[in-house]
């Protein structure tokens, strides 16, 4: 009520920007609805993106995996060189399903089977089915939902990762993962295919007995198991999924698990093609991806290893020097195989009738805050600081690719600076389709239809957020520095950016350092209240 309208006027006041207006974008050329692809790249931060390079930093910067398929849909649309995303995985995908900011939403830390689907005893949530460190299915403002609202058939494909299968306080300890499937399709969506959590995160294991809770086939419009390498199973079953929709305008969220950690080699020359896509199979070329597959070679001792061999973790007996090696190899190897299947995908895409917009999820995985196995997690290159990566509110933790291209753009081919927001693909989305934007968020997520029309865009200041998960025991807050992620939020556009962290103080009752500054003797959710005046981040921009 109160608390929620005086949060949306001081986000509104803080960045100087009004509601969205409506734009409604019209349909394809064949009259129809258009369809529309969103693609989401796992870890993918503009550091690591060849879109981004130019001969005169190449003696500075290193070299990129390449990406042929992205440059060519580049070439048809828009590059956005000035786009931001949460710096948690999660964050960014609950952003993109309600078009609100973390600290509006709860959702800001990367979710895992840890997170409690109800709320515990003595707990401020107690009771409550979806505290707000999740995404509730049955929110009517989903975008999904209101696609299907809008006579759209919907599509899932890929990392879920917004809600979570666990039930106490019953039984903590054990998951139901019954809830998995129908969490997803009761979100919106007339079809799933991929991982209802994060794992498994690149390489094979989908559909196969090998991790049975995570992968569901039976909801892949009958299609049954596969062994195929992850990134490719998912555009093959995009690919069904498009020839499914026949005439039907569809919405096809595909969030790829590459290039995520724990890194693993991906298909190169001569892997064997899987039993079901033998007509189909695309793999790295030896070729175009000359450069990506002899620093495969290099890093795992002189020949090319068979895909889905993982970097080595501790303890091996590999050095770390050997593991970062590999892992900058297999990354890169991860993202050259991606764009090859995007390629794959573009080929039973027609532009005139469909819009496809990328981005990163988040920046490039460095290190955590507190680095456990460093060489194994990080494909940080120098001059990039990998202390300052994915979830670190410093610039590469949140700056991401993002392009799009599809019919009604002009001036095709050209970079824009606009500032734009994972959370904005909601508005955009919603105005490619002609709906109405819901009033929750707006002043949050802002259409960019206007930039791709060849004008100036809407939002005036990027913003990202990141905070720790917000306690569902025995009501405790939040504790500074008990979190794998960085506190605060970023506010900023293309010239300058404002980090404003939290406020913290030692606890009145038991000393302890770290406790949110929140009005005395609050018990509010310190994701929403304890960021008020009291902090100041809004007052400073």
């Amino acid at each position: 009520g109160d608390v929620y309208k005086r949060q949306v006027l001081a986000v509104a006041l803080a960045f100087g920007q009004a509601s969205i207006a409506d734009h409604a974008n019209g349909p394809g050329y064949n009259g129809k609805a258009p369809n529309i692809i969103v693609i989401l790249a796992d870890d993918y931060g503009k550091d690591a993106a060849n879109l981004y390079n130019t001969a005169t930093e190449a003696d500075v910067f290193p070299e990129t995996a390449p990406t042929f398929a992205l440059e060519k849909l580049a070439e048809k649309g828009v590059l956005f060189t000035n786009a931001w995303a949460m710096p948690g995985c999660t964050a960014t995908r609950a952003g993109r399903s309600l078009g609100k900011l973390s600290s509006t939403t709860g959702i800001a830390f990367p979710l895992g089977r840890q997170t409690p689907r109800v709320g515990a005893d003595g707990s401020r949530f107690e009771g409550v089915e979806f505290p707000p460190t999740m995404l509730n299915p049955a929110d009517p403002h989903l975008l999904q939902r209101l696609a299907q609202n809008a006579g759209y058939k919907t599509y899932k494909l890929g990392k879920w990762h917004e809600t979570s299968n666990w039930v106490p306080p019953q039984n903590p300890r054990v998951g139901d993962p019954t809830l998995s499937v129908p969490d997803v399709l009761n979100s919106g969506f007339d079809a799933f295919y991929g991982q209802y959590d994060g794992q498994p995160l690149t390489g094979y294991g989908g559909g196969t007995a090998e991790e049975p809770d995570f992968w569901h086939p039976e909801n892949s419009l009958g299609e049954g198991e596969t062994n195929e390498f992850l990134t490719s199973a998912l555009v093959s079953k995009a690919i069904r999924f498009i020839h499914h929709s026949g005439d039907e305008p569809y919405l096809m969220l595909l969030d790829f698990a590459a290039p995520h950690f724990p890194y693993e080699v991906a298909p190169g020359p001569g892997a064997p093609a899987p039993l079901e896509n033998q007509g189909d199979w695309k793999t790295l070329h030896p070729v175009k991806h000359a450069a990506v597959i002899e620093q495969v070679k290099a890093a795992f001792g002189g020949t090319y290893p068979p895909a889905g061999t993982g970097v080595s973790l501790p303890p091996t007996g590999s050095t770390p020097e050997e593991r970062t090696a590999q892992a900058r190899a297999a990354f890169k190897s991860l993202v050259a195989y991606m764009d090859v299947q995007i390629g794959r995908l573009m080929k039973h895409v027609d532009l005139k009738d469909t819009y496809i917009i990328f981005a990163g999820d988040n920046g490039t995985q460095g290190f955590l805050r507190q680095p456990i196995f460093p060489a194994w997690f990080n494909s940080v290159e120098p001059p990039w600081d990998p202390g300052r990566s994915k979830v670190f509110l410093y610039r590469n933790g949140y700056e991401v690719p993002f392009l799009v291209a599809g019919p009604h753009i002009k001036k095709r081919g050209r970079s824009s600076d606009a500032a734009v927001t994972t959370t904005d693909i909601y508005a955009t989305v919603l105005d490619m389709m002609g709906v109405s934007q819901p009033k929750q968020s707006r002043g949050e997520s802002f259409s960019f239809m206007s930039v791709l029309h060849g004008d100036a865009g809407i939002r005036k200041y990027n913003v990202t957020e990141s905070f720790p998960p917000t306690g569902t025991a025995g009501g405790l807050l939040a504790v500074a520095g008990t979190s794998a992620v960085d506190d605060g939020r970023v506010v900023g556009d293309s010239r300058f950016r404002l980090i404003a962290r939290p406020v913290f103080e030692k606890d009145p009752d038991t000393g302890a350092d770290g406790a949110y500054v929140c009005k005395p003797g609050s018990q509010q959710d310190p994701l929403k209240d304890c960021l008020n005046e009291h902090t100041g981040i809004y007052e400073k921009v």
